[in-house]
């Protein structure tokens, strides 16, 4: 039996290979344990896990597909998008899991004129997705102020994708649609990590706003980082994770 799983749920515009040097960095971690991990890609179309599911409706497919392995214990990773995902997963049925990282996560409700032009930004980029020219789609994604401080953005080719799915999950998985509150995260006792690079701003101050209100959670703040972190190797916060498991 597998000692721990290790859940990865990428970000928007990502796949199930982005985890590969995180998985790698774990292995070396805790090199005496018997790791697995299940790295689901959700845009391409196909995956049982995808955006034609509504976010209220994914944790019940998710926790059926987890029911299909077995393990001793469980840790829930997820990035961004990812990590709004596996906070609707981990609030629905926390004791599940030894314990959650979420990654670059945004837990917070909008206020009514924020979630108005939310959804007007979600649509225009929903016709993008549509629309653009591939190259000239993953230039004008990489210019949005949230990766202003990346030192290099990673390649994404269409072939990898289903512009369907990846459209269906601006509109699904949307920070809008999410039916969190503070209430829900103070009242979980499974142990969870939130994480946010130095160099992103927002999702440091949004940490902040946790911490503030009394989430009883551990709070990392990685430096040299923005807003994608994970998907390269970093000591810091694999030693953060690699002590919950």
């Amino acid at each position: 039996m597998i000692d721990c799983l290790f859940v990865c749920l990428h970000g928007f515009l990502g796949k199930g290979e982005d985890w590969k040097v995180f998985k790698s960095s774990v292995r070396e971690s805790l090199p005496k344990k018997k790791l697995e991990f299940w790295c689901p890609s959700l845009f391409t179309g196909e995956s049982p896990l995808g955006p034609t599911t509504l976010f209220y409706e994914w944790p019940e497919k998710f926790h059926k597909e987890l029911d299909k392995f077995s393990f001793k214990s469980c840790i829930l990773v997820g990035y961004s998008m990812g990590g709004r995902l596996a906070l609707s997963a981990f609030l629905s049925k926390p004791e599940k899991f030894k314990a959650a990282v979420f990654l670059s996560t945004n837990p917070l409700l909008l206020n009514a004129e924020d979630s108005h032009v939310r959804r007007n930004s979600d649509q225009l980029w929903v016709k993008k997705f549509i629309n653009l020219e591939w190259d000239q789609l993953m230039k004008e994604w990489n210019q949005q102020a949230v990766f202003a401080n990346e030192s290099s953005h990673p390649q994404r080719f269409e072939k990898d994708y289903s512009r369907k799915a990846l459209s269906q999950a601006l509109q699904n998985w949307s920070v809008t649609e999410h039916p969190f509150s503070i209430s829900d995260l103070t009242d979980v006792k499974t142990p969870n990590l939130w994480v946010a690079g130095a160099k992103d701003l927002k999702f440091v101050a949004i940490l902040n706003h946790l911490k503030a209100k009394g989430v009883p959670a551990e709070f990392l703040i990685l430096e040299d980082c923005a807003h994608r972190i994970g998907l390269s190797k970093n000591p810091e916060l694999i030693a953060a994770i690699s002590k919950l498991c």
